[in-house]
């Protein structure tokens, strides 16, 4: 299982205004992710959510992006199969890395908010 490959196939257009993205993902009950997670009652696994908030950036950057540190990641609510996933980041970029916050909507509530350091590459 990769769960930034698999957020990078599932995820839908992404919207850009400057420094701020939204998506949206609709989870799919057969998706390699649930797998084991946990067997009998499906579960979005925390990184698939933080892999949907990566994958959001690199498609609004237009280039991939690494992972240097998360500094918060809590959550709120669970996902589930067949739940819509609303995502929406903001960033700012300095000395070629970018400070991110994102909050991923689920079934109208937020689900999971995170701050994390991500690669900004330039190009």
């Amino acid at each position: 299982m990769n769960p930034l490959a698999e957020a990078r196939a599932s995820l839908g257009p992404v919207t850009v205004q400057g420094t701020t993205a939204e998506a949206s993902v609709i989870l799919d009950a057969q998706a390699e992710i649930f797998a084991g997670h946990f067997p009998g009652q499906p579960l979005l696994p925390g990184v698939a959510a933080v892999g949907l908030l990566i994958a959001t950036y690199e498609a609004a950057i237009g280039r991939r992006a690494r992972l240097v540190a998360v500094h918060r990641c809590k959550w709120k609510s669970p996902g589930f199969p067949g739940d819509r996933l609303d995502i929406r980041i903001t960033w700012q970029v300095q000395d070629g890395t970018a400070l991110v916050k994102g909050t991923v909507t689920i079934r109208g509530t937020v689900g999971c908010e995170a701050q994390f350091e991500l690669t900004a590459p330039a190009g």
